[in-house]
Order: C-alpha cells, then sequence, then structure tokens
C-alpha cells in the first residue's frame, strides 16, 4: 500500500492511473481528484495558522485505498476478466472515487469555515481593543 506518502505522490499515482485505459467516467473523475487533492493541501497549508486540519485519514487510509483498488480494477481489465466482474467492480471503484471527492469537498469547506470563525473572533477583538481605547466611528464620537 502507499500510506504515508506526500500529496505529491499520490497526485503522480492518480495521474499515472489516468493514462491508463480507464472507462471515460472514471477518467474525468480522477482528473477532478488530482485537482480537488491539490486544492485541499493548497487550503490546509494556506489556512494553517487558523486552523489545524487533520488529514492523517485521507494520507494514511483514503489516499493509497482508492489507488489500490484502482490498480486492481485497471488489472481486471488487463486481464481479460468477464464482464460482468469488471462492470460489477467499476460501479463500487467509481462509488469509492466519488466518495472521496465529497469527502476532499468537505475538508476543504471545514478548513475554510474554521478559519473564517478565527478570522471573525480576531476581527472583534481588534475592534473591541481599538472602541476601549477611543477609536470608535464618528457617528458615536461625543464632541
Amino acid at each position: 500500500m502507499l500510506a504515508n506518502q506526500s500529496v505529491q505522490d499520490y497526485s503522480g499515482a492518480l495521474k499515472i492511473i489516468a493514462t491508463c485505459r480507464l472507462p471515460l467516467n472514471m477518467h474525468l473523475l480522477y482528473g477532478n481528484l488530482i485537482e480537488r487533492i491539490a486544492v485541499l493541501e493548497k487550503t490546509a497549508e494556506k489556512y494553517k495558522n487558523e486552523y489545524q486540519v487533520d488529514l492523517a485519514q485521507f494520507y494514511d487510509y483514503y489516499f493509497p485505498e482508492v489507488i489500490h483498488i484502482t490498480t486492481t480494477f485497471l488489472g481486471y481489465i488487463d486481464d481479460r476478466v468477464g464482464k460482468a466482474i469488471v462492470d460489477s467492480a467499476e460501479k463500487e471503484v467509481m462509488a469509492a472515487g466519488e466518495t472521496l471527492l465529497l469527502a476532499i469537498n468537505e475538508k476543504i469547506n471545514e478548513i475554510y469555515k474554521f478559519a473564517s470563525i478565527e478570522i471573525k473572533a480576531k476581527a472583534k477583538a481588534l475592534d473591541a481593543i481599538m472602541n476601549q481605547e477611543g477609536y470608535v466611528d464618528s457617528t458615536y464620537k461625543i464632541n
């Protein structure tokens, strides 16, 4: 298994898989996964001071497992396994990939949500401190 690799390693593996003879819908899904994994990594890095996101499940299980099941599926195609087995496996691999895409998007939204909460709290604290020091909106100032 590919556990404990970097995002670049997982993205690289997905890019290699995307060059294989995947069904069109799976090829498109993997293109989306590659793109969103990069966004997840970039977002986590960008807001690391506002929110410490836990991506361990993604790195340790989700990414390596989706790569593993997809390469196993590709092996079925290469070995010319019966159509019923390939079709059934394709549905399951697609479902897992779609769920991973959903999880990635939800994690990205989680990062933005918690980062915005932190930013709002800091802005309110700054505003309160400035108000205490007499810096208030001119409409509320006593002349």
